[in-house]
């Protein structure tokens, strides 16, 4: 398994997948766990995990876009242009930063959003699924 925390390590670590399907399994005000598989009936290979939540729009099952040139976009707080604070830090009243998901639409990408401390990747295999468990001991299939 490969740890981390940079979204410029993900995004070429997620770009090597045909695609990627995403699915939320976990969701609280303290954090969002997704799942990412090529085939779901085969169980996980990329397992994502936002902590401390501010604000998220998206579905709970959607196709990421990973030919985009960054799947996945970080914006820090300090540097969210007026508009952004105002949607996503509820007119500055949030805390967090900002990670733009880009997902494959029917005739664009669409993008969804998650205000969040933290982001971390696991990507557990390219070639084999382990099982659709939160926090187990990462045994394949």
């Amino acid at each position: 398994m490969i740890r981390t925390d940079k979204i410029a390590e993900a995004n070429i670590m997620i770009k090597k997948f045909l695609w990627l399907d995403i699915y939320m399994i976990d969701f609280n005000e303290e954090a969002i766990i997704l799942f990412g598989t090529m085939d779901a009936s085969l169980g996980k290979q990329v397992e994502i995990i936002l902590k401390k939540i501010c604000y998220i729009d998206m579905p709970t099952m959607w196709e990421l876009e990973v030919s985009s040139e960054n799947p996945i976009v970080f914006i820090p707080q300090d540097e969210m242009n007026e508009n952004y604070k105002n949607r996503f830090l509820d007119n500055h009243n949030g805390i967090g930063n900002l990670f733009v998901f880009s997902a494959e639409g029917v005739n664009k990408e669409i993008k969804y959003h998650i205000v969040a401390d933290s982001f971390e990747l696991h990507l557990l295999s390219y070639e084999s699924y382990f099982p659709w468990e939160i926090n187990n001991d990462i045994v394949p299939i």
